[in-house]
């Protein structure tokens, strides 16, 4: 739990003096998010097609 607050902590201090959020990660969450998505609609496994989503991100 700590290491994840730490994250959130830094990630935040590194945005606010105008660092870059990421290039590859806000890729992967979209992916992950859309097969997520795509799967509670048509019934079908949702950790599978998460993963497939975040890998066909690119």
């Amino acid at each position: 739990m700590a290491a994840f607050l730490l994250k959130m902590m830094f990630t935040s201090i590194t945005l606010g003096f105008g660092g870059s959020g990421g290039i590859v990660t806000p890729i992967f969450f979209a992916g992950a998010a859309s097969g997520n998505a795509f799967a509670s609609v048509f019934g079908l496994s949702r950790d599978v097609f998460a993963a497939i989503g975040m890998v066909s991100g690119n």
